[in-house]
């Protein structure tokens, strides 16, 4: 009985071990993190409180990152306030992701957004982008968003609608938007000062809340 309950303790043991992939964090201090997580993961958060689950305290910490093209089944990725990490080209090789969000980053270079290329869902909140992005080079995307980043200017070149649905540019300072106004796109624009228009896909509402100004199925991304 007891060498039926210790090969059957193994098997669990390889079983988890063989469906398992590690996730490796260094922080400022020189230290590392090695986190054994399932492989088929679908979403990981370098966020403030569910990072601890990862076994890091706070992910403002984070200096490097690597081990997460370990996970092919990897759909969702957000970023919250790391702000040590100045090269994200590690993003590079993750043809899976789906939704990439990024808040309350300075960015010294975007271009790896153009590798992933299966990206649908691009949240960019707080955040400081050095060049315009140009959506013809995400043939997939359908939501995108750049809010309370100060922005002047239209954050998205769009040549083509394609699958875009909605661009956010909440909370900003721009002025023009001459270049989408005319597609067939849903632009919120509230706490902009742009030149009303009466495009009915262009909502400027300046009241406390646009919370419902957003279509649900992107709700989850308002900060």
């Amino acid at each position: 009985m007891n060498k039926f309950i210790i090969i059957v303790f193994l098997l669990i043991a390889s079983f988890k071990l063989v469906n398992a992939a590690e996730l490796t964090v260094k922080l400022r201090d020189g230290t590392f993190v090695v986190r054994q997580l399932d492989v088929n993961t679908q979403k990981i958060n370098f966020t403030i409180g569910e990072s601890r689950d990862m076994s890091i305290n706070d992910p403002r910490n984070i200096v490097e990152i690597a081990g997460l093209e370990n996970f092919p089944k990897l759909r969702e990725l957000w970023f919250w306030a790391v702000p040590f990490i100045s090269d994200f080209n590690f993003l590079r090789r993750l043809d899976t992701l789906e939704v990439l969000v990024f808040q309350d980053i300075r960015f010294n270079n975007i271009d790896f957004i153009y590798d992933l290329v299966s990206l649908r869902k691009l949240i960019f909140q707080g955040c400081r982008v050095n060049k315009t992005i140009d959506a013809s080079r995400l043939p997939n995307l359908e939501y995108f968003e750049f809010t309370n980043s100060q922005l002047t200017e239209f954050p998205l070149r769009v040549v083509e609608r394609r699958n875009i649905s909605t661009i956010n540019i909440a909370f900003n300072n721009i002025r023009d938007i001459s270049s989408i106004e005319n597609m067939e796109i849903l632009i919120i624009a509230h706490r902009n000062p742009i030149r009303i228009t009466g495009n009915q896909n262009i909502i400027t509402y300046d009241g406390s809340s646009f919370f419902y100004a957003v279509p649900k199925r992107y709700r989850r991304f308002v900060r």
